[in-house]
């Protein structure tokens, strides 16, 4: 971040970033970053759907923002529209909240997500997706060799709720995961686990007992289609 602001600064270029992922999990120094924007979004951080924040940067040369929204000329005719207040309240307790514990909550998560992955592990065929690290705490992603990936999604959701994708961009394999260099139906079988601030160990041991149970029968019924 602070290598590509640093680049865009000194040719005039303003930076934008999206840290909706970011905020609440990992330091961000707005003083030191070279970020002109920055994005936020509350629900990402425990708070409310619906509500989010950028960030501007003042010193300096202003951004020439302009308005999307047109109406009564609210936040300096920027965005016309009468401002969700519980919403926005929500927003700043949620941040509030995620600041105060921030590095207890991030190494507790990882600790879970360690678990999980050990356990994972221990199943045939199961490849994690990008780095170890860096990667944000309560992030898991890994593809589930052999099985067919609807059928996947489809007998995790009585039990857990997962992702295949982008929330932004869903319907298709994460072209993110095939640029990584899996391919379209390796992308497809798998699974993206997000853990939060309600994430317990015991859920973790009942998604890990459940996919346990399932992923032995997907495969052998993917076999016998093939087959058939």
């Amino acid at each position: 971040m602070a290598a590509i602001g640093s680049i865009c600064r000194a040719r005039g270029i303003f930076f934008h970033t999206d840290a909706a992922q970011a905020v609440g999990k990992v330091p961000l120094d707005m003083q030191a970053l070279p970020v002109d924007l920055l994005s936020l979004t509350a629900h990402k951080v425990g708070g409310p759907k619906g509500v989010g924040a950028l960030f501007v940067r003042q010193e300096g040369v202003r951004v020439p923002l302009v308005p999307q929204i047109h109406g009564g000329g609210q936040e300096r005719g920027w965005r016309g529209g009468t401002l969700a207040v519980p919403l926005l309240v929500g927003l700043g307790a949620a941040l509030t909240l995620a600041a105060a514990d921030r590095d207890q909550e991030q190494a507790r998560l990882l600790a879970l997500r360690t678990q999980l992955w050990q356990e994972l592990q221990k199943l045939d065929d199961v490849l994690l997706n990008g780095a170890w690290s860096p990667r944000l705490a309560g992030n898991l992603n890994v593809t589930f060799l052999g099985v067919n990936g609807a059928e996947l999604h489809r007998h995790l959701q009585p039990v857990v709720a997962v992702s295949s994708g982008s929330a932004c961009s869903t319907g298709q394999p994460s072209h993110v995961l095939q640029a990584l260099g899996r391919s379209a139906a390796e992308a497809a079988s798998s699974v993206r686990f997000g853990l939060g601030r309600g994430t317990t160990e015991a859920e973790i041991r009942q998604v890990v007992s459940h996919i346990q149970d399932i992923l032995p029968r997907l495969r052998q019924k993917r076999v016998q289609k093939i087959y058939t």
